[in-house]
């Protein structure tokens, strides 16, 4: 582990994706803030947040394409360097064009994220003798605090100077795109993994479909959190910096789980993390509404990210040798199906959030987690 951060490469894509994570967790204080002053309903919550997730997923396979043509230094430095100048833009122009800019910013994401993913895991693979989903799991992390970091300082700016108070967070991470620029020898991503170029014929479509589903049952379960946390809280009457900590609370154990799962998949088998961290996930998830905003939503927020983040790097590493494309394509794939199908399920927990309230949403996600981890049955092989 201490090799990685000896690494200047690693350090750098992950120090990008601790950015542009930081950035992306200010989409949902962000949208609750302005929701007030421009009339927005539960549903057209979702709708924003599908618009900005969509935006960034579709280009990812895009993204990852050309970091295996041109190089991971281009794409993690643009990425960075264009979410900051988007986050300003949107804080500094506020009302309906915020929401204009900080969609737009959402193409820094899809940049950093396959590009950077894929090197981490050309790292694990190359200098971690195959602990891929080690090195893969660590670039996630980073990702995690970022989400952790961002809504505590988030909430705290906007209650004291409002919505320009983000534009600290944006002249912060600026820097971290020069770090990025300034490395030139990173690894080649574009050689799949072709010891297993046969794992498609041999498994078939069906193991394809299967993955699918597993991917967008944790994304949406776990987008349901991120998008809907906050303005559940605040319907109940807290203040930004208090549902500012509970959004990070929950990030905060995503990046634990994300870690652990890592580890776990390469020590234990990939299979094993999926269906046990679905599996147990879906429970904090039951028991959140009975909390009835109680101090138990402090253990059970955070466990609920613990648990359903933890299989996230298991399910990008089986993507990678399943699809033998390039690394960078195969992640941009991968990670653009993740982000957006989360995204579109988001929309119907809008509307069933405005027509029930939000406790049918917290049982959905059970439902999906659950869905999950039997899924994760099907890679007992991996």
């Amino acid at each position: 582990m201490t090799s990685l951060f000896s690494d200047p490469y690693f350090l750098a894509v992950v120090l990008g994706h601790f950015t542009v994570d930081m950035i992306n967790s200010l989409r949902s204080l962000i949208i609750t803030y302005l929701s007030e002053p421009l009339g927005l309903t539960n549903a057209m919550i979702g709708v924003v947040s599908t618009i900005y997730v969509i935006f960034g997923s579709l280009s990812q396979p895009i993204f990852g394409y050309f970091s295996d043509r041109i190089g991971t230094r281009w794409v993690v430095s643009g990425g960075v360097a264009w979410m900051t100048v988007f986050l300003s833009l949107a804080v500094l122009i506020p009302g309906e064009s915020s929401l204009v800019f900080l969609i737009i910013g959402s193409l820094g994401s899809g940049a950093v994220h396959p590009s950077g993913i894929a090197q981490a895991t050309m790292i694990g693979r190359l200098k971690l003798k195959g602990q891929e989903t080690t090195a893969s799991s660590m670039f996630s992390l980073f990702g995690s605090l970022g989400y952790f970091i961002g809504p505590i300082l988030a909430g705290i700016l906007l209650q004291t100077w409002g919505l320009r108070g983000l534009a600290v967070l944006a002249v912060a991470a600026f820097p971290v795109a020069g770090l990025a620029f300034r490395l030139k020898n990173y690894f080649s991503t574009t050689n799949g993994p072709k010891a297993e170029a046969v794992a498609i014929e041999k498994q078939g479509a069906g193991m394809i479909i299967a993955l699918i589903a597993l991917a967008a049952f944790q994304s949406w379960a776990q987008q349901n959190m991120s998008v809907f946390l906050p303005k559940y809280l605040s319907d109940a009457g807290w203040q930004p910096a208090s549902y500012g900590v509970m959004i990070s609370l929950f990030s905060g154990g995503s990046a634990v789980g994300t870690l652990f799962g890592g580890r776990a998949a390469d020590k234990f088998g990939k299979w094993r993390v999926i269906f046990f961290g679905l599996g147990l996930g879906a429970i904090p998830f039951l028991l959140i509404p009975l909390a009835n905003y109680s101090w138990w939503l402090y253990v059970l927020v955070p466990l609920s990210g613990f648990l359903t983040s933890s299989c996230f790097n298991a399910i990008i590493v089986i993507a990678q040798h399943l699809f033998t494309v390039g690394v960078g394509l195969a992640s941009g794939l991968t990670l653009g199906f993740i982000f957006a199908s989360g995204a579109l399920g988001t929309l119907l927990s809008g509307k069933l959030a405005d027509l029930y309230g939000f406790n049918p949403v917290f049982y959905l996600s059970a439902a999906l987690a659950l869905a999950g981890s039997l899924l994760g049955l099907l890679f007992r092989k991996r």
